[in-house]
């Protein structure tokens, strides 16, 4: 995953979490939030989408990241909070376009 797909579904998974005001989800949630792609492909999904929460572990913004659920730490609770409305529009567009 290069660094700016990185960027672009990191701030999607962030989204999903503060849309859903939490900070505990199942992955399959979240799959359907963000949409890597516009077809539906579950198997390459869940391994993007698993590549994406390591590297969020690894940058902590999250700290349990198992098959079935991730939830955000200390750090990525404040990078949910630092989500400007601006940034939550361009996240909507993206996840629009992927869906169509």
């Amino acid at each position: 995953m290069s660094s700016s797909d990185y960027e672009n579904f990191k701030d999607a998974v962030l989204y999903s979490f503060k849309k859903r005001k939490t900070a505990f989800l199942m992955t399959e949630k979240i799959l359907a939030d963000i949409h890597f792609q516009k077809e539906i492909n579950p198997k390459e999904d869940k391994e993007r989408l698993d590549a994406l929460l390591e590297t969020m572990r690894d940058n902590d913004l999250v700290v349990l990241n198992q098959p079935k659920f991730a939830a955000l730490s200390a750090n990525g609770k404040l990078a949910v909070e630092g989500l400007t409305d601006s940034q939550i529009v361009e996240i909507e567009k993206g996840i629009e376009q992927r869906s169509l």
